[in-house]
């Protein structure tokens, strides 16, 4: 519990000390004037505090004891996700929403158990058609979570491979454009709640991420 406890002071420590010089420096692009420029660096900038912000919930990811967890309410995590992400939804074309069971309690970290969600959500966003719609599904038995996706789909040899750090897949329907870092957190999280994540295809194209804990309270 004290390491838990070092690891995250230590996680936001450092995130105060690097997001100081980030915001500097996304306050001097603003100032550029060549509009192609600006936006480039701009780009780069917010991919650059997207990582940072990824390996940090990585690390409290890795860090996390189940000594410290209390009972959540999956449905209370989805809705919560759902509701920050549905303007970046809008904003790409594309629709998400929240179906299936109205209590699903677990036994877990309810950040953390955010944090996976959220990043496995951005994933299928990014990746789906324009025009589609990114379900998350929530079911009892067994408890967890499937986040449905029209997207390119994933080939079987990259369903387990794309969970590993920093993997972005060798197919540029499946990775070019992220970090390699969301769904290895949602793996972390899993291990630190003794859950599994999977991979299937989808029914009439696209993919099915599954997070499952198993038991419920």
């Amino acid at each position: 519990e004290q390491g838990y406890k070092a690891q995250r002071d230590f996680a936001s420590n450092v995130a105060h000390e690097i997001r100081t010089p980030i915001a500097v420096l996304r306050s001097s692009i603003d100032r550029i004037d060549d509009p192609e420029l600006k936006k480039t660096l701009s780009q780069d900038a917010k991919q650059l505090d997207r990582i940072f912000s990824q390996l940090i919930d990585l690390s409290r990811a890795d860090a996390a004891l189940q000594s410290g967890f209390e009972a959540v309410d999956l449905r209370s995590v989805a809705v919560e996700v759902a509701t920050d992400l549905a303007p970046v939804a809008l904003r790409s074309g594309r629709r998400l929403s929240l179906i299936g069971d109205e209590t699903v309690l677990v036994n877990g970290n309810a950040g953390l158990l955010g944090i996976a969600l959220a990043n496995v959500v951005r994933n299928a966003l990014q990746y789906s058609s324009e025009n589609s719609e990114v379900k998350i599904e929530l079911h009892t038995n067994p408890a967890g979570w499937r986040v449905l996706d029209r997207g390119a789909g994933v080939p079987d040899v990259l369903k387990m491979a794309l969970f590993e750090r920093f993997n972005r897949g060798n197919q540029a329907n499946v990775g070019t454009k992220g970090s390699g870092i969301g769904l290895a957190i949602a793996k972390s999280v899993a291990q630190s709640h003794n859950a599994a994540v999977s991979i299937q295809d989808r029914e009439g194209g696209g993919s099915i991420f599954s997070f499952t804990i198993g038991q419920n309270l």
